[in-house]
């Protein structure tokens, strides 16, 4: 009886939570760390982030989903150029709390 309980805790916990979408404000990018995990994580200090997930200045992208080599890219530019970006999130809180990210926009300067 506990052993089921325990796996249908540790299941729950391990889903994504849903939450909002939508684009955050622009701010600059402080942190990019590819992993080994199949995923990259972004520091990026924006005012709002319409996600409501537990980090609101981190952001992840699968390296396997669509367009997640170009996101990259545009992140790992506006970091070395000091750049602002804005980020759409999908509505999924994951890895560690952060939002999943579906979009990048770089402001010009």
């Amino acid at each position: 009886m506990r052993a089921g309980l325990l796996v249908t805790v540790l299941l729950f916990l391990s889903m994504p939570v849903h939450a909002e979408s939508g684009w955050t404000t622009y701010g600059k990018v402080l942190e990019l760390s590819p992993d080994s995990d199949f995923r990259y994580r972004v520091k990026i200090k924006v005012s709002e982030n319409p996600s409501g997930c537990r980090n609101d200045h981190w952001f992840y992208q699968d390296y396997l989903s669509n367009g997640s080599d170009q996101m990259y890219a545009t992140l790992l530019e506006a970091l070395i150029h000091n750049l602002q970006v804005r980020v759409h999130v999908n509505g999924k809180c994951g890895f560690k709390g952060n939002s999943e990210i579906s979009a990048v926009n770089v402001k010009a300067k």
